[in-house]
């Protein structure tokens, strides 16, 4: 039988959402809503909630809400998905990791139909543009780059699945990496004779306009191909959300250096 303050709970609505409020997000999204249908209808439905989950934009402001200096990661994601997080800043964008094993979900809850997670936004205030920059080559490297449009927002989902396509899902080799820079543009790298004479990210970046906060960084200049095939159709089921979405995102030549030139 439900206890008094239970009772309370269920029908003082305001009283649930106050409780709720107080909770921090993993209880809230793992625990919180598995208590009785109540409590999870509320989680989900409750503006306040589903902002404090990431779930849905701080303001109803459209088509973007005003850029800041100020943002805030989302906690959760970033404990889940450390690799996503790793705040990779200029002059290190090189400095990635194996996308091979930071790819992976950690756990196969992780891949369900429906999984929280791919909904979550991964900060505020939203983006609406994620950037991609990609080298390719080994001697003669190239680096190719595209921004693809989420006029829902950046969310988790839209992240690791541009991220899964072009790191495991393109020209994998054994040796790709990859990374994302949480973008200020004022901290951009700057230009200088040798980002032309190496053919740097550098100038990939410079092209991309001030609201691209979000930039996923992938090294394709491995020497030892994957050998398997290569393809949407090849990317391993067993590690693929049953949402995932293959980004067949455009990409243009932004530099290119020849080092025996």
């Amino acid at each position: 039988m439900p206890s008094a303050v239970h009772k309370v709970l269920l029908f003082v609505p305001e009283c649930l959402e106050t409780v709720l409020l107080e909770l921090d997000q993993r209880t809230l999204l793992t625990l919180a809503q598995r208590v009785c249908k109540t409590w999870h209808d509320k989680i989900h439905t409750s503006p306040s909630l589903r902002k404090k989950l990431f779930l849905q934009p701080l303001s109803k402001i459209l088509p973007s809400e005003p850029d800041s200096e100020a943002r805030t990661v989302n906690p959760l994601l970033a404990e889940v998905f450390p690799a996503f997080f790793a705040s990779l800043v200029p002059p290190n964008l090189g400095n990635r990791v194996s996308a091979s094993a930071a790819l992976i979900p950690p756990k196969d809850r992780f891949l369900r139909r429906g999984a929280s997670w791919r909904a979550m936004l991964v900060e505020y205030p939203i983006r609406r543009k994620i950037g991609y920059i990609e080298n390719r080559g080994m001697c003669e490297q190239s680096y190719y780059s595209g921004v693809l449009e989420v006029p829902e927002g950046a969310t988790m989902g839209k992240l690791y699945d541009l991220a899964y396509s072009k790191a495991l899902g393109s020209q994998p080799t054994r040796d790709t990496c990859f990374g994302v820079y949480w973008r200020q543009k004022k901290d951009d790298p700057p230009l200088n004779s040798y980002s032309y004479r190496g053919g740097r990210e550098e100038i990939a970046l410079s092209q991309m306009g001030g609201d691209v906060n979000i930039v996923v960084c992938v090294n394709l200049a491995g020497r030892r191909p994957l050998e398997r095939a290569k393809g949407p159709n090849d990317l391993s089921e067993r590690h693929m959300p049953k949402e995932f979405e293959f980004s067949n995102l455009e990409l243009c030549c932004t530099n290119s250096h020849d080092w025996f030139g």
